[in-house]
């Protein structure tokens, strides 16, 4: 039976961290309507969230305007964000909305990525020249990056990867409309709750083994 202890401990966090629905965790907007699009203006309590910057890439003006890519896919070049939960509560992504669109010039792709406490990146898709919404015309088609759900009490960094023919060339982060990321926040599960409901479907898998 001691070989189920590890996987029924783990499905007990899973469980605990699924019982929050997904909201809004932050949002970034350009307009007008807020005083400087490099910082969350709406985001949930219990986050900490950084103002958005670039990584190499350079902001052209105060519409998230970014330039300086490489002809390629670099993961030391890009703009973003990073986000945390404070202390005794974890972050679970769910998703990542955007309007990012070619500016002008000639920009072949973007993708968005994440990474947690500065591990690997998990890159998105990958949008190419000629697909809808890549260019400025057709930039109001919203897109959603449905990240496969994950929690952590980590730091999460999200980044804006871009490849162009030339470093003159730039990306809208988001127009129009706003970045928004999907998901929640909850207090880590206490030790004894987590133990609680494993004791539970220790049980129960006695009971069924009977």
């Amino acid at each position: 039976m001691k070989s189920y202890l590890p996987f029924l401990f783990s499905a007990s966090l899973v469980l605990a961290a699924s019982t929050a629905s997904a909201a809004t965790l932050a949002e970034w907007r350009y307009d007008s309507a807020v005083a400087e699009p490099f910082e969350a203006y709406n985001f949930e309590d219990g986050a900490e969230v950084s103002g958005f910057q670039g990584h190499g890439s350079a902001n052209l003006s105060v519409q998230f305007r970014y330039r300086g890519w490489s002809t390629t896919i670099d993961t030391n070049n890009y703009c973003g964000f990073t986000i945390q939960a404070e202390a005794g509560k974890q972050l679970t992504i769910t998703s990542l909305d955007f309007s990012s669109a070619v500016s002008a010039g000639s920009v072949t792709g973007f993708q968005w990525g994440y990474r947690i406490d500065g591990g690997a990146w998990t890159m998105g898709e990958l949008y190419e020249s000629g697909e809808e919404g890549f260019g400025f015309i057709g930039a109001e088609h919203a897109k959603v990056w449905d990240i496969p759900d994950f929690t952590t009490t980590g730091a999460v960094e999200f980044g804006l990867f871009a490849q162009a023919l030339n470093t003159t060339s730039s990306v809208i982060v988001s127009q129009p409309g706003a970045l928004v990321l999907n998901g929640s926040i909850t207090p880590v599960p206490e030790p004894s709750a987590a133990l609680l409901s494993t004791a539970g479907l220790l049980a129960a898998l006695r009971r069924r083994r009977r």
